[in-house]
């Protein structure tokens, strides 16, 4: 698994949990908010995006439009948008991995970590996420805590002298 890869599945873990901050969603350059104009994001989105229907490429994008890379095919699906009232009331990006059966083994591990914790009873998380670097290494980390104490850690490490490496693990800390 590359390293591009672990860090999306560790973005996506935090996506899922619900822990964004920030009412907002971007794609590429264009910072998208709920409740803004249906002409006013596809305006933003149509310069650097394909956008269809939910029906195929070539069907209009009415009330649920689906977000493709420019050009093609064939085109990499990047998101969807809808809209209720003429305004955005929902979105979701993809981050990855392209090669989707490589992203499944950290996934299988992140789920299966959190689902200890919701056996649990937990409730409520929070997260956060750390970075160091250094020549010829780097590290960055996702940390999920719920409850009191129980963490939830995706660790990655990419190091020129041992490799690349991540780790999904389950901690109960005081």
């Amino acid at each position: 698994m590359t390293k591009r890869q672990l860090i999306v599945a560790a973005f996506t873990a935090v996506c899922l949990l619900g822990q964004q901050t920030g009412d907002y969603i971007t794609f590429g350059d264009e910072r998208l908010k709920l409740g803004m104009p249906r002409n006013q994001v596809l305006a933003r989105l149509v310069g650097s995006f394909d956008l269809s229907g939910k029906e195929g490429r070539t069907s209009p994008c009415e009330s649920d439009c689906v977000i493709w890379e420019k050009g093609g095919p064939p085109s990499k699906w990047v998101g969807n948008i809808g809209f209720t009232g003429g305004r955005l009331d929902g979105a979701s990006k993809s981050w990855g991995p392209d090669d989707q059966a490589q992203g499944v083994p950290t996934a299988q591990a992140f789920y299966g970590a959190m689902s200890e914790l919701v056996k649990g009873g937990v409730e409520q998380c929070y997260v956060q996420v750390g970075e160091r670097e250094s020549p010829g290494a780097d590290a960055r980390s996702v940390n999920i805590t719920c409850g009191d104490g129980h963490v939830v850690g995706i660790n990655i490490l990419r190091s020129d002298r041992y490799g690349d490496a991540v780790d999904v693990s389950e901690r109960l800390i005081k």
